[in-house]
């Protein structure tokens, strides 16, 4: 799968909008905010992980998910928060 691939949805484009104004933000928090729904949420939210974007982790019994400290996450992030301050 191309980078261009995993990140053509726009499920997974409200997904990075959110984590690039947010930075950890729950599944829920993620189904409230983009209107996805539990299940394609967590299918986005692998396939930006497979790609190097997104990663998680857990605190307690609660799951955060932020941009991945690779090249690609930061890429990614700085993209997003740039169109969010040309908004």
């Amino acid at each position: 799968m191309t980078f261009e691939s995993t990140i053509v949805y726009k499920g997974r484009i409200r997904i990075m909008r959110l984590l690039a104004q947010n930075g950890e933000v729950t599944v829920n928090q993620m189904i409230k905010k983009t209107g996805n729904n539990h299940g394609v949420t967590l299918k986005h939210l692998r396939a930006l992980e497979k790609s190097g974007v997104v990663t998680q982790k857990i605190v307690g019994k609660t799951r955060l998910w932020m941009y991945a400290e690779t090249p690609r996450g930061h890429k990614v992030k700085d993209f997003f928060r740039a169109m969010e301050a040309q908004e």
